[in-house]
């Protein structure tokens, strides 16, 4: 008797994976879906490196004097740092548009930063996080 269930697609790829990309990773197309649904918009991720990330970390991190305590602590500077992650894990575009003329939308950083908060996230998560589920890859 053989399972009846599906596990793999017509390409014999998995359903529903997880893949984890490896640091220095060349970068690789990525489509947003949102409760919408799947966005036109594809974007170019690059994967940051631990150590990456870890001087961004450090390069939006302060000491600060604490006035009750006397003491030095760490400030950070959490959204200078996301945008930082962004700016870099985001190298191109295809089918960003501006609204009301249809015009293609540069590749910079002040448009990285006005994208909708949940694609922001996703893309965060996948560029320090490395995580991609299988629908997101392209077909081989």
């Amino acid at each position: 008797m053989t399972d009846s269930k599906q596990t793999s697609d017509d390409s014999g790829r998995p359903k529903n994976f997880i893949q984890i990309v490896e640091d220095g990773a060349p970068p690789f197309p990525w489509q947003w879906t949102s409760d919408a649904g799947k966005m036109d918009t594809q974007f170019m991720l690059k994967v940051l490196s631990e150590v990456r990330t870890d001087a961004l970390r450090e390069k939006h991190t302060t000491q600060v004097w604490n006035k009750r305590s006397h003491q030095k602590e760490d400030k950070f500077d959490r959204m200078a740092y996301l945008a930082d992650v962004l700016d870099e894990g985001i190298t191109s575009w295809t089918g960003l548009v501006r609204m009301g003329t249809q015009d293609e939308l540069p590749c910079v950083r002040e448009i990285k930063n006005r994208l909708p908060e949940a694609c922001k996230l996703d893309i965060l998560r996948v560029v320090v996080g490395k995580e991609i589920d299988g629908s997101d890859l392209p077909e081989a």
